[in-house]
């Protein structure tokens, strides 16, 4: 930007200012002056303390010329200062916020920019050089190519005047004067293989900090809260290049926040401050639904976020005519075809006109080549694969490849996990009649198949177990169906008995109800328990009418206006163990036992590292 603009020598300073000075009082003359200034020139603070001697129009000219400053953030600063009063200062800051709230460290998030405001120009001009260079370092680093459009931009979904960009990149186009330029910026900037996550306590005083802004008291405006959370989450953005973050981390910081849209701004931020990618869904599972995350794919990219290392559980949507999307397309295709196409579930294809083609014959093995794809419409698919059919190197490899993560685990050392959402309730509900008895899934099945058992559990050994294990949660007339529910979830194979590789599944789903739970914990001692070894001040802060017993319905109120927007009702399920609809004091008391209960989750080894 520097050698694209002038830079006004001594000799030229002195007939500049006195041009500046001969349109005072003229008010529009003196902002075209301004906004030529602020888009051809390079100023210094003394330059600036010059026009500034125009006391009526401080906030016009900081809020214009801010961007073109030379001396970086201490001239800016010192500009800053000039504003005589607060009023003056605030209006700078609407001015040029665009400009002063842009992390070229971290650059990756959504743009909206009134190229009439010079701060709005500035950033434009800076996500254009950005993006120039980062194609061409990616072309250097030999990466593969990610982009929406197969032109190696970072940049997607750009739209100027309601209409898609015409240029191949942004660099090439001549950028108007005014207009609305619409944006989502994806850096391919990843963490180094040395990354250095923050300590816990740092950590913790951080997510207290978000979690206080993250939710507000019902006597509080919508939009005051509203403002509460951007202005949180922009000083999230200001500070982000400097974080590097655990899949644990992020899920606890989304748990944070009450909408989609501060969640989604929040995961945007971070995302490529994330260490250990192949552990994303852990906070994936966080988001409250698959169209969530398919806006999430649209912002980041569809290669770049796909989840290469664990796509059980998601449905997914390609657009063909999207080279990324295309591309992630033909990443499952390549998965399934090693692992069993069969894994490939509830697909279809839509062709541009609207017809529907339920791939009777499967989906084509001839996919697994990116050129043999079709050029356009949308492929619907989901994807399932059992344990022992997973192939850990593949999904690394392509992880690495497109999405340019480094993963150096083995597979024990990935946190394989279920979201809930995705699971039938009556698994849910027997899962959490386990985790509040026993302390590993391998003793409840031990329980189950007996002394000296063979190894498998049949549906006679499943019904006789939770008979044997005291578990109501099925009594009345569906208790039944849900218990057959249960074993054919545990049996996909269908041949009427689970063995031991089948049940670790549930492994999957115990990892997220036994992190909702101790999250829950954490949650409490932060806000109101933090030397307290019971739960007392946490449970008369939920039971805010006194009665000494909280219902469902109460249950999910209390937290969300606590500010705890994990899953309430694994929680609920957790502590209601006499299964009446209601908990207790004392049944409530029951979770200070998870501050010292083992983790059962995977070990995070590359996050440490």
């Amino acid at each position: 930007i520097a050698t694209a603009r002038l830079v006004p020598s001594w000799k030229k300073v002195r007939p500049l200012m006195a041009q500046w000075r001969s349109v005072e009082g003229l008010y529009q003359e003196q902002i075209v002056l301004l906004e030529a200034l602020a888009k051809d020139f390079q100023l210094s603070f003394a330059h600036v303390e010059q026009l500034c001697r125009i006391r009526s129009l401080v906030p016009d000219i900081l809020g214009r010329v801010l961007p073109c400053v030379v001396g970086g953030t201490p001239s800016r600063f010192l500009c800053q200062q000039i504003a005589p009063n607060l009023q003056d200062f605030i209006r700078m800051l609407h001015q040029g916020h665009t400009f002063l709230l842009l992390n070229v460290e971290n650059p990756t998030g959504q743009y909206r920019l009134d190229l009439s405001n010079a701060a709005d120009y500035a950033v434009a001009e800076r996500l254009a050089i950005l993006d120039e260079w980062e194609i061409s370092a990616k072309v250097q680093l030999g990466r593969a190519d990610t982009s929406q459009k197969g032109n190696n931009s970072q940049v997607r979904n750009v739209r100027f005047g309601e209409r898609e960009l015409a240029a191949q990149v942004m660099s090439e186009w001549i950028m108007p004067e005014k207009g609305i330029l619409e944006l989502d910026y994806a850096s391919a900037k990843r963490p180094p293989p040395d990354a250095r996550m923050l300590d816990e306590v740092p950590w913790n005083a951080l997510l207290a900090a978000i979690s206080k802004s993250g939710s507000t008291s019902s006597d509080t405006p919508d939009k005051v809260g509203r403002l509460v959370v951007e202005s949180r989450l922009q000083a999230l953005r200001q500070v982000s290049h400097l974080l590097f973050v655990t899949s644990m981390q992020m899920r606890q910081l989304l748990g944070s926040f009450a909408t989609e849209v501060a969640r989604a701004e929040c995961f945007v931020i971070l995302f490529n401050r994330i260490a250990d990618m192949h552990n994303e869904k852990v906070f994936r599972v966080r988001f409250e639904s698959q169209d969530e995350l398919a806006r999430l794919r649209d912002r980041l990219g569809h290669a770049s976020y796909f989840p290469f290392m664990q796509p059980e559980q998601t449905r997914f949507s390609f657009d063909f005519a999207q080279y990324d999307q295309q591309m992630a397309a033909n990443a499952l295709v390549q998965i399934a075809a090693r692992e069993k196409m069969g894994n490939l579930r509830q697909y279809s294809f839509v062709h541009l006109d609207g017809t529907v083609d339920p791939l009777v014959a499967g989906v084509p093995r001839a996919w697994e080549n990116i050129t043999k794809m079709p050029k356009e419409g949308t492929f619907y698919v989901g994807y399932e694969c059992a344990p022992e059919d997973r192939k850990f190197q593949l999904r690394k490899e392509l992880l690495e490849t497109y999405g340019c993560w480094i993963a150096t685990v083995e597979e024990d050392e990935v946190m394989w996990w279920s979201a809930l959402k995705e699971v039938p309730l009556a698994v849910r509900e027997y899962l959490e009649f386990l985790i509040g008895r026993y302390q590993s899934l391998d003793e409840v099945f031990r329980i189950i198949d007996g002394p000296g058992g063979n190894g498998v559990i049949s549906f006679r050994e499943f019904e006789d177990g939770i008979k044997k294990m005291k578990c109501r949660r099925f009594k009345g007339p569906n208790g039944a169906q849900k218990i057959a529910d249960i074993f054919r979830y545990l049996d996909p194979s269908g041949e009427g008995q689970i063995s031991k590789g089948e049940w670790k599944v549930l492994e999957r789903i115990w990892k997220e109800v036994d992190m909702s739970i101790r999250e829950f914990v954490q949650f409490c001692d932060r806000t109101w328990c933090p030397k307290d070894d019971t739960m007392s001040q946490a449970w008369t802060a939920l039971d805010a009418d006194g009665s000494g017993s909280i219902t469902k319905k109460e249950w999910s109120s209390a937290l969300q206006e606590a500010g705890f927007f994990g899953p309430a009702m694994p929680i609920f399920h957790f502590v209601d163990t006499d299964n009446e609809g209601s908990i207790t004091a004392d049944e409530f008391e029951a979770l200070a036992s998870y501050r010292k209960r083992p983790n059962p989750s995977a070990p995070i080894a590359a996050a440490s590292s």
